[in-house]
């Protein structure tokens, strides 16, 4: 509409009739802008369709697909704690056993306490981790920049850290990133220098403590006191031989020599007797019983820093006797009988010829002597942990090789001679390290690096790592720490996976129904029923109710939706016919009186047990069902998923029929916006005429006054003159 406002006209009565004519002329304008909103509408409609149509097509194309649901997997452990599993969808059905022994990790050595001013002098620090080196170029100063100048040289795989050992006391934590025997953490050039001073390693020394031999007659046994309690973490090995011996020997109640180092005479009357050592290698006898009944008490550890010893409260505690041994009864060849904890780890060879087995059956023919000795460790507790049981036979010695780590920290061996003829004895008894890099071994090892170990299916594995991807396909089993028993992982069909699948499937089903019961009614209970509906979801339905109603092409596409939902489809080898309904997907799926208005528009219902209960049951039927090759050409070409996809095909797409209409509707609109413009500019010219007819008749009118103005008072005059 113009503007134009003409001297004259104003808003009198000649405006009045111009608005009054105005409006007549802009009807047909009006009527086309209506057009225009109806047509966006409309547009909009079809295109909420069309994105819900293809949100359905994506949905049940999914459960057909290469990457369908139904070939996924779920790993289960029954020791979460201890280890977890992922399986891909690759991996087999499956079942398994697991032990885990060891877990694989990496070396923390720490330091003595250090000053809170120490300074690290400058220098190149060089850390080896297994065959990777960490150089860092330093050039002195406070300790804690040099730890932020390792950290950011060694990135993910050396970290130094501060560790507040009590209130004012500081060390240093050397932790390697990197787990595996075979990335074991040394220190080279001035890396090394540090090391030494701050007391992170020493020299090594290989046998950590030796006795020459240790003797109990028949019937007895007897108890040897490590000099130090020997730490799990530390990778040690206690080395002897056993044997038994004759007749001469079983006479004597004891029999005692002269250790290499630091060793103890032993006895066995009945009681037991301890060697206790002290560093210099010196020995001392130490009965275990004393006489006055009171208990012993375990040597406390001690702390000595800048000349000043602080020692810890003793701990009161009974020594065990070696009668909890005999529940831990002999394993045989077979492994029918009960394992002590930790046997599996001991190993022995038999230096003389035959086997046990050979040599006990001599000794039936010969009358030679044969029986078995019982060992146990002795935890810093004061608990037995029984080894692997001894089976000898006479002349025939035994060489045995236990690894501690498994046992923990401990302080002494027990010996128990079962044999009641001969005298039980082990000799070149050793506790050696593990061969230390460089030669130099870790004075307080928070952990020293070693390989995770498990029992397999029975069958015992190592690995560098605690993530092992290579020992079953298409499964990452994660170790976390040791298991007390045998455990279980099992493989299995992630029926969750499946469920999930369909019921989405069902959900954009019945979206796109509604959508379309939408558009094509003017009904608003519909858009009531659907409780999901945000607010401004249902004021924008509210604007797109019957929208497009009785639009033959939707009300076509939502017929065939609910006839293909409803045929019943060949699905299995068995060649049965099967529908939705068959795994609990219908119109109806819950029973119920009366009638049910939202069952009536074709919306899908679930019974979650029924479909539960046939996926557990009849996993490849069901997956038949949603899509199968039923010519053997490899290519799926049947089912309710394919059958819905092929439908919904046609629609979609850049040249589908949702993408012409809303063409379509395009143009409508874009020639309908050009009408609006058209009557506009008319309109604008229509008022600017009628303007300007009206200025003239107005002025015509004033001129005509004024003549008459002018006649009246020439007149006027003329009386007057009269």
């Amino acid at each position: 509409m113009s503007d134009v406002r003409i001297p004259g006209v104003g808003a009198g009565k000649y405006d009045n009739l111009i608005q009054s004519l105005m409006k007549k002329e802009r009807i047909p304008r009006d009527n086309a802008a209506a057009k225009v909103k109806v047509y966006e509408v409309q547009n909009n409609a079809l295109k909420d369709v069309e994105r819900y149509a293809r949100d359905l097509r994506d949905a049940v194309k999914g459960l057909y697909s290469f990457n369908n649901p139904f070939a996924e997997k779920e790993a289960h452990s029954s020791n979460e704690r201890a280890f977890t599993v992922d399986a891909t969808r690759d991996a087999a059905e499956q079942n398994h056993t697991l032990r885990v022994k060891d877990i694989a990790q990496g070396d923390a050595f720490l330091s003595d306490p250090l000053p809170a001013d120490f300074r690290v002098p400058s220098g190149t620090y060089t850390f080896c981790i297994g065959e990777k080196k960490i150089c860092v170029s330093w050039k002195g100063g406070h300790y804690r920049d040099f730890i932020r100048a390792v950290n950011k040289q060694g990135k993910d795989s050396l970290t130094l850290s501060e560790i507040k050992t009590s209130g004012a006391s500081r060390a240093l934590l050397f932790r390697s990133e990197l787990t595996g025997k075979s990335n074991r953490l040394s220190f080279e050039d001035a890396a090394l220098d540090l090391a030494l001073r701050l007391r992170v390693v020493q020299e090594a020394r290989s046998d950590v403590f030796t006795q020459d031999v240790l003797s109990v007659g028949p019937g007895k046994h007897a108890r040897l006191d490590f000099p130090h309690p020997l730490r799990a973490q530390a990778g040690l090995t206690l080395e002897f031989v056993a044997s038994l011996e004759g007749a001469s020997i079983a006479n004597e109640e004891s029999r005692a020599h002269t250790p290499a180092q630091g060793g103890a005479p032993t006895s066995s009357h009945g009681n037991t007797a301890s060697a206790a050592h002290n560093q210099d290698g010196a020995a001392a006898v130490r009965p275990t019983e004393p006489a006055n009944g009171a208990p012993v008490q375990e040597e406390t550890s001690s702390v000595f820093f800048e000349g000043v010893t602080v020692k810890n409260e003793a701990s009161q505690g009974d020594l065990p006797t070696t009668d909890g041994l005999e529940k831990y009864p002999a394993v045989d060849d077979k492994g029918d009988n009960p394992r002590a904890p930790g046997e599996s780890q001991g190993t022995a060879t038999h230096e003389g010829s035959g086997s046990s087995t050979d040599n006990a059956d001599d000794t039936r023919s010969t009358g030679a002597l044969a029986g078995s000795g019982k060992l146990a460790l002795e935890s810093l507790q004061g608990h037995a942990l029984p080894l692997p049981p001894l089976v000898l036979t006479q002349n025939a010695p035994q060489m045995v090789s236990i690894p501690l780590r498994e046992y923990g920290d401990v302080r002494a061996l027990i010996l128990d001679n079962a044999q009641a003829r001969g005298a039980l004895t082990l000799r070149a008894i050793r506790v050696r390290a593990e061969d230390a890099p460089g030669g130099y071994v870790p004075v307080n090892p928070a952990s020293q690096a070693q390989d995770a170990a498990f029992d397999f299916d029975g069958v015992h594995v190592t690995r560098g790592t605690n993530s092992i991807t290579d020992l079953i396909p298409g499964v990452t089993l994660s170790l976390h720490e040791r298991t007390e028993k045998t455990e279980t992982l099992s493989v299995t069909p992630d029926v969750n996976a499946m469920k999930n699948a369909i019921i989405e499937f069902v959900a954009k089903y019945n979206r796109l129904m509604a959508e379309i019961n939408i558009v094509t009614s003017n009904k608003s209970a519909i858009i009531d029923e659907l409780a999901y509906l945000t607010p401004e979801e249902k004021k924008k339905e509210t604007e797109q109710l019957g929208s497009l109603h009785g639009d033959s092409t939707l009300l076509m596409l939502k017929d065939r939706l609910r006839r293909n939902t409803s045929n019943a489809y060949r699905a299995g080898d068995d060649g049965a016919s099967r529908t939705l309904a068959h795994i609990g997907i219908s119109t109806k799926a819950h029973a119920s009186s009366g009638i049910n208005t939202a069952q009536l528009r074709g919306y899908l219902e679930i019974d979650e047990e029924k479909l539960h209960s046939s996926l557990n049951a009849q996993k490849d039927q069901v997956r038949a069902l949603f899509g199968h090759d039923s010519d053997g050409d490899l290519l799926v070409d049947n089912g309710v998923a394919f059958t819905l996809t092929e439908l919904l095909n046609p629609y979609l797409g850049r040249s589908g029929i949702f993408a012409i209409r809303s063409n379509g509707v395009d143009e409508r609109i874009k020639s309908t916006e050009k009408r609006v413009e058209t009557y506009d500019k008319q309109l604008e010219k229509k008022e600017r005429e009628l303007r300007h007819k009206y200025h003239t008749m107005d002025g015509a009118l004033r001129s005509l006054q004024k003549q008459s103005d002018a006649i009246q008072n020439f007149n006027q005059s003329v009386r007057n003159r009269n």
